[in-house]
């Protein structure tokens, strides 16, 4: 999704966050299920998309 998170939430109401968390993963017993967001890819820099690459390495190294 390339929408601005607040739109996405007061627009769409997270309608493909909450298809994918409660429509399929909760369905099947995955839970904890938590959901990071990263918006503004066409108008990100170079700096930013290597900043959320560090946020997802770390997020995934955390993972148990």
């Amino acid at each position: 999704m390339n929408t601005p998170k607040w739109y996405n939430w007061l627009i769409n109401r997270n309608a493909g966050h909450n298809a994918m968390k409660i429509g399929v993963l909760e369905f099947f017993g995955i839970m904890p299920v938590k959901i990071s967001v990263f918006s503004g890819f066409k108008s990100s820099n170079d700096i930013k998309r290597k900043k959320w690459l560090k946020e997802v390495m770390e997020l995934g190294e955390n993972q148990k």
